[in-house]
Order: structure tokens, then sequence, then C-alpha cells
């Protein structure tokens, strides 16, 4: 897993995630960063299926790493997994910087891109990675300027690994 372009704490973060079973899939600029595509990136973007357990495990494992969201109430919700549907909570440090940002998603979506994730190791954890091909169609949905470029570096890499 290539560390030294995700910051430490964030890796830590990851495992402690990983080894208390939370059902996750990295995406967004790190999930670049881990298919091994250069990408500047200061947080992690995972996915995460919208039910009471996994949400619950989400915020009590990243609090007893001093890590926060303003987006506590959504606690109110976790009976109600339709209406935490395509949510994001973004989870910082003591200083203020966001270091994970989790998208809620429904069961089956999850599911299907679960299915289709790459799983990649690293020191005494692994997680999955969402697979390339379900990241171009995220990104072709989004708007932002980044997510543009990312297609383009995407599109590179599926061509190379065609080669193959």
């Amino acid at each position: 897993m290539p560390k030294e372009t995700i910051p430490e704490k964030t890796i830590n973060a990851l495992k402690v995630l990983s080894q208390a079973k939370v059902k996750f899939v990295v995406i967004g600029g790190s999930a670049l960063v881990l298919h091994g595509i250069p990408r500047a990136t200061l947080d992690v973007d995972i996915m995460v299926p919208a039910d009471r357990e996994n949400l619950i495990n989400i915020f009590l494992h990243l609090s007893k790493l001093k890590l926060h969201t303003d987006q506590e109430q959504l606690l109110r919700l976790v009976d109600k997994p339709p209406l935490l549907i395509g949510q994001w909570l973004t989870f910082k440090d003591a200083k203020g910087y966001e270091l994970i940002d989790v998208l809620l998603e429904d069961e089956k979506k999850f599911q299907r891109i679960y299915r289709n994730s790459k799983l990649r190791r690293g020191k005494n954890f692994s997680l999955r990675v969402i697979s390339l091909n379900d990241l171009l169609k995220m990104k072709k949905d989004s708007s932002r300027a980044i997510d543009k470029a990312d297609l383009e570096l995407i599109k590179e890499r599926l061509k190379l690994e065609k080669k193959k």
C-alpha cells in the first residue's frame, strides 16, 4: 500500500475500521493512489452501507481515535437507512484536518461495488478498493474539474491493463 501518499493518521484509522470489521470500500482520489495512479489527495473517501451496525461502529471506532464529525445528528436516523443514503460524513482530527469522508450508500449498490472491488493488503490489515471501472462510472457522474481530470487517468490505466 503506498503509505507515503496517504497520511499515517488516516492509514491508522482505516486499519482500525478494517480490524473492527466495518464494511467499507475506499473510493475517490485515494482509490486512484491505491491502484498505483499518482494523485494528490488530503483525505480518504470511503463508501459504506447505510445500516445501523456499520454506522454505529464507524462513530465508535473513529471517536476512539479522537476523530470527530459535525454530523453526529445523523445517528438519530440509524434506524431509517433510506434517509441516510447519499449523505456524507466528514471526520476531522483535533486540529480540524479532514481525514475521512464517509459516503452512506444503499445496501444493494454497496454490495455491487464491494463485489467488484480489489483487495489491498497493508501491514497487519487489508481493505477493499473500488474497481477502476466502478470508479470511472462514479467520476462520470461528477461535475468537479478534478473528477474530469481523474477520468483521463483512469481511462489511461485501463488501456494499460488491457495491453497486459
